[in-house]
């Protein structure tokens, strides 16, 4: 998914329907000697309110995402969101016989992105790594949504604790291969538990085929302790295996020479979302249209979303329909620290289609050529 930051907005509505305010001669051919008037108004009554949101699309086989949350935010106005990030490693390319070779090291290797973090950026992290009880295989032909549950067991196969994680700073690491400090893209490196990789080391037999891999590795999920500091994983795929996501393997063959070998962790992949209103501003308002009516509560990634009803317009039945523009302006109150928390830089609608199911509007795709726009402007 290219997993938007979290983040939100509240907005008051107005909703335009718009055009110049001079009488025209278009389509005077069929209209004889008359003009038509073209007006605008925008004392149409519209009804808005503030719902849960639905799940999202995190996975869908073939596309290949790239901004992935992990970590939580815990406020008063949302109430608590968590994420964490699911993945499935793969057979990289000639996996070696390892029967008689000697582990040094497993990492899980990610790239850090600047563009999902989010919250507390100077806070200190805590991020482990499990093993899911269940086998992503399993699910790799479907596409997988925000509120997929996965059971794990509450030991985890490797942990780390932060400082401080940087989207921006590289990272110094020793290569063995080069017996050296050497510094490399801004990352997040997790160590596997060696009771954990020697098993998975030594199992030549499963290790060297992509089914059976898969299915001994059951697949991984990572969790951040953190508390209101979200950090963004850049999961697109890639096959330059210097600067790909992938699960490390250092060893030393017979002869005592150094080597590493890459898994692949570039195939199902994902987030999942958990929401606790409890408490909230939101919980509070949840699809009351009374307060609909002056504050609305827009949340990225599933969370909230804003229901408008238009049906209004439908009234006019002796008007020709030129256009209509909703204008929701970011509420600026105090209370809102949106320097901490910035407003959602981009909106997208749907409406239900004759068979009750969302559909995107066509003005989305229209979007891409500056016809329409549905983007947070400055004014």
């Amino acid at each position: 998914m290219r997993g938007t930051a979290f983040i939100f907005c509240l907005f008051s509505l107005a909703c335009l329907f718009i055009s110049c305010d001079e009488d025209s001669l278009v389509g005077a051919g069929l209209l004889g000697e008359e003009s038509l008037n073209i007006d605008f108004t925008d004392t149409l009554d519209v009804k808005a309110k503030t719902i849960s949101g639905d799940s999202v699309f995190v996975y869908r086989p073939g596309i290949s995402s790239r901004t992935y949350l992990l970590g939580n935010n815990n406020e008063s106005t949302f109430g608590r969101m968590e994420s964490r990030l699911f993945i499935q490693p793969e057979i990289g390319f000639g996996t070696p016989d390892f029967r008689m070779d000697e582990l040094d090291s497993m990492v899980l290797i990610l790239k850090y992105d600047s563009l999902g973090f989010y919250g507390d950026t100077m806070a200190s992290h805590t991020i482990s790594l499990f093993q899911l009880d269940e086998s992503l295989v399993d699910v790799e032909e479907d596409s997988l949504y925000s509120n997929q549950i996965f059971n794990y067991p509450m030991t985890n196969i490797g942990s780390r604790s932060f400082n401080r994680i940087s989207a921006f700073d590289s990272t110094e690491v020793f290569d063995p291969l080069q017996d050296s400090m050497v510094n490399l893209f801004p990352q997040l490196r997790i160590p596997l538990e060696m009771s954990f990789a020697e098993v998975l080391f030594k199992d030549t037999t499963n290790n060297t085929q992509d089914s059976s891999f898969r299915a001994i590795t059951r697949g991984f999920i990572l969790e951040d302790e953190t508390e209101n500091s979200m950090i963004g994983l850049d999961m697109f795929r890639t096959t330059n295996s210097d600067t790909s996501n992938r699960l490390l393997v250092y060893y030393k063959d017979t002869s005592e020479m150094s080597r590493t070998y890459s898994y692949s962790v570039a195939g199902v992949r994902g987030t999942t979302f958990e929401y606790d209103f409890g408490g909230s501003e939101v919980e509070g308002i949840l699809d009351d249209e009374t307060r609909g009516d002056s504050l609305l509560y827009l949340q990225s990634t599933g969370g909230v979303s804003i229901v408008l009803n238009l049906s209004s317009a439908l009234e006019r039945v002796n008007d020709l329909l030129n256009y209509a523009e909703i204008e929701m302006t970011v509420a600026e109150m105090p209370i809102f620290d949106t320097d901490l928390f910035p407003p959602t830089p981009n909106l997208v609608a749907s409406f239900r289609n004759e068979e009750g199911s969302l559909e995107i509007i066509e003005d989305i795709v229209l979007s891409y050529t500056e016809v329409f726009d549905g983007s947070l402007r400055s004014v």
